[in-house]
């Protein structure tokens, strides 16, 4: 940061940091020196690009950078002296030091370009299993299938029109009417004689049967 340094004169020793505009001067500035010879606000000194700029106040007397009076503001780029009256001011500023220049690089000397180890045998990334696959996109032209029909489904019955008139056959009135006698009663049955309502002997059937075995033994022995 720049700075302005009182040498010689009232004020010699004085040390002010130009961080904005400063006014210098007899009376009522930003830095005050009992100067005779220093007009009330002789001078001003802000900072700029690239170092400060001195400007004189339309002082009496007149500012000096060196043995030159300023007529018109001027910009100090390095550490100058400037006289204002009987005091001699010195403007310090900080001049950065240039960076060392890189020396070209030597695009005539060959590099060595290393030769590739072939017998060294790669190394193979094992398959990440847990990778999802892809999947291959669907086939558009299989065949789509098509929904069976809902037999389940009522289907909708029509409802019969009731407001159609239905045509009733006319009676025939000229057919005549058969009378139609009762019927004649059955004369009664004559009842049955006892021995059929007493029916067969329980003697006779067993004697019966005993015939029927006896006659197929016989015939059963003759065809033997």
């Amino acid at each position: 940061m720049p700075t302005l340094k009182v040498i010689s004169g009232p004020a010699a020793g004085q040390t002010v940091e130009i961080e904005q505009e400063i006014v210098v001067g007899r009376e009522a500035a930003d830095v005050t020196i009992a100067d005779a010879e220093l007009s009330r606000r002789h001078a001003a000194l802000r900072p700029v690009d690239g170092g400060v700029e001195v400007e004189d106040l339309g002082s009496l007397n007149g500012t000096f950078v060196g043995d030159k009076r300023l007529d018109a503001p001027m910009t100090l780029i390095a550490t100058t002296s400037v006289r204002m009256g009987v005091s001699q001011i010195e403007v310090e500023i900080e001049v950065p030091e240039p960076e060392p220049a890189m020396p070209p690089p030597d695009v005539t000397a060959p590099r060595k370009i290393p030769e590739p180890d072939v017998t060294a045998p790669r190394k193979i990334p094992e398959p990440d299993v847990t990778a999802p696959r892809a999947i291959p996109d669907p086939d558009v032209t299989a065949p789509r299938k098509i929904p069976e029909p809902d037999v389940t489904a009522p289907r909708k019955i029509p409802e019969p029109d009731v407001t159609a008139p239905r045509k009733i056959p006319e009676p025939d009135v000229t057919a005549k009417r058969e009378a139609v006698a009762p019927p004649a009663e059955a004369p009664p049955e004559p009842p049955a004689p006892a021995d059929e309502r007493e029916g067969v002997s329980p003697a006779l059937v067993i004697a019966l049967g005993v015939a029927l075995v006896v006659l197929l033994v016989v015939l059963v022995l003759l065809l033997a």
